[in-house]
C-alpha cells in the first residue's frame, strides 16, 4: 500500500492531495464538493469509497488512455466483488445492470504535471437507495474493508502504469468485453460544449479516443470534447 492519508470529511480528495508528495493516496469518508467532469458535482455521502492517488505514468502512455486504464483497473476489482454485471461507460463511468452510475473517475494534473487520479465508488450510502441515476455497488461480502478495495484497485493501476506496452492488447480486449457501448451502437452527445450530435460507434482507438461516424464524417473524440453521452434505442 502507498502512503495513505485518511480524512473523515473533505471538500474534494482531488484538491486535498495536491499538497502531498508523489505516490500518496488520500481517502475520505465523505466529500462536500466531490468533483466530476465539466465541473459537475459528484454526490459523495458517507458510506462510499472516495480517494485520490497522486502518481506518474510512464512517458509512453498518452493522457487520453489513462481514464481507460484506470476504468479497467476499477472494473476488474469491483466485478469480482459484485453480484451483478458492471459496465464501463466511456470515458470515465462505471454502471450497474440497471445502467445507474455506481462509480466515476476524474483524471487531473497538478502544477508539476503529476497525475491526480480521483475515484468515487458508491458502496453503502443510504441516500442513494431511491436515486434514479445513482446506485450503490451490490457486493457479495458486506463486511469487506474499503481500504482493502482501494488497495486492490491501486495494485491494478500500478500493474498497467509500469508496463503498458506489455499489457496493451489485454487492455483493449478487456475494454470491449466490459464496455456499455458496442460497435454499431448509435449515441447522442454534446460535442465541444453545446453542439448536440448523433453518430455510430466504430471503435475505441489506440490512443483511448472514441471513433464515431457522424453521417459521412469520422470523428475521433477525447474526453475533453464530449459529454452527456446517451445510447439511442435501436
Amino acid at each position: 500500500m502507498r502512503n495513505l492519508i485518511l480524512y473523515k470529511k473533505v471538500s474534494s480528495t482531488n484538491n486535498i492531495i495536491k499538497e502531498y508528495e508523489l505516490e500518496t493516496i488520500v481517502q475520505a469518508q465523505s466529500q462536500t464538493a466531490g468533483k466530476g467532469r465539466y465541473f459537475n458535482t459528484w454526490i459523495s455521502p458517507k458510506g462510499g469509497l472516495y480517494f485520490s492517488y497522486k502518481t506518474k505514468f510512464s512517458e509512453n502512455i498518452i493522457f487520453t488512455l489513462i481514464p481507460i486504464i484506470v476504468g479497467i483497473a476499477c472494473h476488474k476489482v469491483l466485478q469480482t466483488l459484485s453480484s451483478e454485471r458492471i459496465y464501463l461507460k466511456w470515458p470515465n463511468d462505471l454502471l450497474n445492470e440497471e445502467k445507474k452510475k455506481i462509480g466515476g473517475i476524474l483524471i487531473e494534473k497538478d502544477k508539476n504535471k503529476n497525475l491526480i487520479i480521483g475515484i468515487g465508488i458508491n458502496l453503502f450510502a443510504q441516500e442513494l437507495k431511491e436515486n434514479k441515476n445513482f446506485d450503490n455497488l451490490k457486493i457479495k461480502d458486506q463486511n469487506l474493508s474499503k481500504i482493502w478495495i482501494l488497495s486492490e484497485i491501486e495494485k491494478e493501476i500500478s500493474k498497467y502504469k509500469q508496463d503498458f506496452i506489455k499489457n496493451k492488447d489485454e487492455i483493449f480486449v478487456y475494454w470491449k468485453k466490459a464496455s456499455l457501448y458496442k460497435k454499431g451502437d448509435l449515441i447522442s452527445f454534446l460535442y465541444n460544449k453545446d453542439n448536440k450530435i448523433s453518430g455510430e460507434i466504430i471503435e475505441l482507438a489506440d490512443d483511448g479516443r472514441l471513433l464515431v461516424k457522424v453521417e459521412t464524417e469520422f470523428l475521433y473524440l477525447d474526453f475533453s470534447q464530449i459529454r452527456n453521452i446517451m445510447l439511442i434505442p435501436s
